[in-house]
């Protein structure tokens, strides 16, 4: 009898084991499962440089913003920022509203308009004599956007580098 007691204890204590790893195992799987799925559904957002136009001192570039992601994304504005190589601690910025939903996997064009005194701003010597086309060659910049996800939450996308913002 004191036989049968001690094999049905060893058997609740291997089950109570077994049990415990699977449910680690189960939780950890959940996890990936999980992360996964969010990777997912979360907004990719990318904003590539196509072209640029110039005429005297107005000038016009043309960029494209491309939801990657799966979901519809509100994209409510785009932000473009600009400095001068030599003054990097000069920055100016530039707002486009978009106020446009992107479904999953597609497009948008816009153009950013300028003129030299966009360029020009910050006191900047040299503008005066250089045509805004000779400007955008000293100037960085970056450009991102800021956009709403499904839950209403505003989010800004990761800064795209330009080497010529104009």
């Amino acid at each position: 009898m004191i036989f049968i007691s001690i094999i049905n204890m060893v058997a609740i204590v291997v089950l109570v084991v077994v049990t415990y790893k699977y449910m680690q195992h189960t939780r950890r799987m959940a996890d990936i499962m999980t992360q996964e799925f969010e990777s997912k559904i979360a907004p990719i957002i990318q904003i590539e440089k196509r072209d640029a136009h110039f005429q005297g001192d107005f000038g016009s570039t043309n960029f494209e913003i491309i939801n990657k992601g799966s979901l519809p994304v509100h994209i409510a504005k785009i932000i473009l920022e600009w400095w001068y190589k030599e003054f990097p601690d000069k920055i100016d910025k530039k707002e486009v509203e978009i106020d446009k939903v992107l479904g999953g996997g597609e497009s948008r064009k816009f153009t950013i308009q300028s003129n030299k005194g966009d360029m020009a701003k910050g006191g900047f010597e040299k503008s005066e004599n250089l045509s805004l086309y000779q400007l955008r060659g000293l100037a960085k910049g970056k450009i991102y956007a800021i956009y709403n996800d499904r839950d209403g939450n505003e989010h800004k996308t990761r800064d795209f580098l330009l080497e010529s913002p104009f």
